[in-house]
């Protein structure tokens, strides 16, 4: 038996007693909107299951139904999750989206074998170049500090005393040492013009050697492609730079 059949009998069988709905409320404890509902049967999905159930039995009892309480249970015991409403099941999204992904892939098992094919020999070939690839050489360690630290010659003119002439043509920061010994450390502006004389040497350090012009007894010593900041070494064999 369906539920609005089993509401249908409830309402006739009130009217035969010639019960109001206010009367039946009163003695059930049910709302009148709920009995109404019961016996129009309408909306009853907005009522939870569980309780409908419960009220049916109850207003069942009260009209001395008893006979409807196995048809109402019945009832309840073939949709379980809901007897008036039908559930739709949704896939998870997941699942979804990988049953998407796998229509992507050939259905043919000789495509997909001519694929994977294709992948692997990319694959190789590029594991081929990699490992097939030209390594730069490097030098040994004592080697390249050797190098870093080997002053650059930059004039082999040989002087009885070292002696230098400095114009600035902007504004840098220069330390001296003649010696071994710190004669000068600041800062310059453009246009001032200096010279330091030593007995045996003379440590020069330009924070930026494009904006002077070195002179070495009359010669120019070229400054502007040298990296910043540069140390420059003047003594009795030329004149060097340590990079």
């Amino acid at each position: 038996m369906e539920i609005h059949q089993i509401c249908k009998i409830l309402k006739e069988t009130r009217r035969e007693k010639k019960i109001t709905l206010k009367e039946a409320s009163q003695l059930t404890k049910l709302a009148p909107l709920i009995i109404k509902k019961i016996e129009e049967a309408d909306n009853l999905e907005s009522i939870s299951q569980f309780y409908l159930k419960g009220f049916l039995k109850i207003y069942a009892t009260f009209l001395g139904r008893k006979d409807l309480i196995g048809e109402i249970e019945n009832c309840f015991l073939e949709k379980p999750s809901s007897p008036l409403k039908k559930t739709i099941k949704k896939e998870p999204p997941k699942i979804k989206r990988i049953e998407e992904l796998s229509r992507l892939w050939p259905s043919s098992k000789k495509v997909k074998n001519i694929v994977l094919l294709v992948l692997i020999g990319v694959g190789g070939l590029f594991s081929l170049f990699f490992f097939l690839r030209p390594k730069p050489e490097k030098a040994p360690p004592s080697v390249v500090k050797e190098i870093s630290s080997a002053p650059k010659v930059i004039s082999k003119k040989k002087l009885a005393k070292p002696f230098v002439n400095l114009l600035t043509k902007g504004k840098v920061f220069i330390e001296v040492k003649t010696d071994g010994k710190l004669v000068f450390s600041g800062i310059l502006l453009a246009g001032n013009k200096e010279n330091w004389q030593a007995k045996e040497k003379i440590e020069i350090k330009i924070s930026n050697p494009s904006l002077v012009v070195l002179e070495l007894s009359g010669e120019l010593i070229p400054t502007s492609n040298l990296k910043k900041p540069t140390s420059y070494i003047v003594d009795s064999s030329g004149f060097k730079v340590k990079e």
